[in-house]
């Protein structure tokens, strides 16, 4: 297991590789992923607050909020994971087909 140290200074080995524009695409990329996240996670506590206000409302038990609260984040993290591998062609710029399959025609 590397240490904090290791970590940085294959992070600046890296880093020192890369040209400026790079350097600025990566930190634009890293403020915009920042900026995503928070909205993220301020949806999900706010998503959570009202589902609270719902269990309470209605006099459900508490265990039904942790479970109603388990299955959204769940179910947003498999539509993440589902995103994230139908675009995965798209990103590394391949074809959807196989070699052999287009060969067959």
């Amino acid at each position: 297991m590397s240490t904090a140290r290791e970590s940085r200074e294959r992070q600046q080995a890296v880093l020192a590789q890369l040209t400026e524009t790079q350097r600025e695409q990566l930190t634009g990329y890293q403020g915009k992923a920042t900026g995503w996240f928070t909205v993220a996670a301020g949806a999900t506590l706010l998503a959570a607050g009202e589902t609270w206000r719902i269990v309470q409302h209605y006099r459900w038990p508490v265990w039904l909020f942790w479970l109603l609260v388990t299955v959204m984040l769940a179910a947003a993290v498999v539509n993440t994971a589902v995103q994230v591998n139908s675009n995965a062609p798209t990103r590394h710029g391949g074809d959807t087909e196989s070699a052999p399959a287009a060969e067959q025609r």
